[in-house]
Formats: C-alpha cells, structure tokens, sequence
C-alpha cells in the first residue's frame, strides 16, 4: 500500500517526509538500552498472528512420590522417559 501521508503527533519525536514510493519516518528520541536483565517470554498469538497476551516463563517441575525428578523452565531440554527413570507397577509409578 501506497502511503501519501503520515501523521506525527506534536511532541512524540517523530518526523516524516515524501520519498519516491513512499514516506520516511525518522524519530529524534534518545532510546537508553536497558540494565534489566533479559528474561524470556511466553507469548500467545490470536488465529490472525496478533499479540494478545504475554507472561513470565515459570517452573515445570515434574515431582514423583514426594521427590522432584525434573524442573523445566523453557530454556533448556529436560526429559522424563517412562520405563527408564521409573518402574511401572500395575499402570502406577
């Protein structure tokens, strides 16, 4: 799509300007990087592809007769393998 304008409201830093096939948006705003330490995101998408909702990442932890035996928070691969780690006795574990 062809745009012939932009709008820019007063104050937010931004300017705009006609090129070619288009337009040009520039920002003046001084983006300070962040100290935070990064962390990762669950992101859930509608059926069209947008954003509609993100949480913080928290713990899986997989806890067998009263003993953890996994903890997974989605940055590494963790497994249970049923027949390996546990015995099966009469379909309980």
């Amino acid at each position: 799509m062809k745009i012939e304008e932009v709008v820019t409201p007063v104050g937010s830093g931004l300017t705009s300007y006609p090129v070619d096939n288009g337009v040009v948006v520039t920002h003046s705003n001084n983006i300070d990087p962040s100290v935070d330490e990064l962390k990762p995101k669950l992101i859930k998408y509608d059926n069209r592809g947008h954003l509609i909702e993100t949480s913080d990442f928290v713990q899986l932890k997989v806890i067998v007769n009263g003993n953890q035996h996994v903890q997974y928070d989605g940055s590494t691969t963790a497994y249970v393998r049923l027949g390996e780690d546990f015995m099966d006795s009469n379909g309980y574990i």
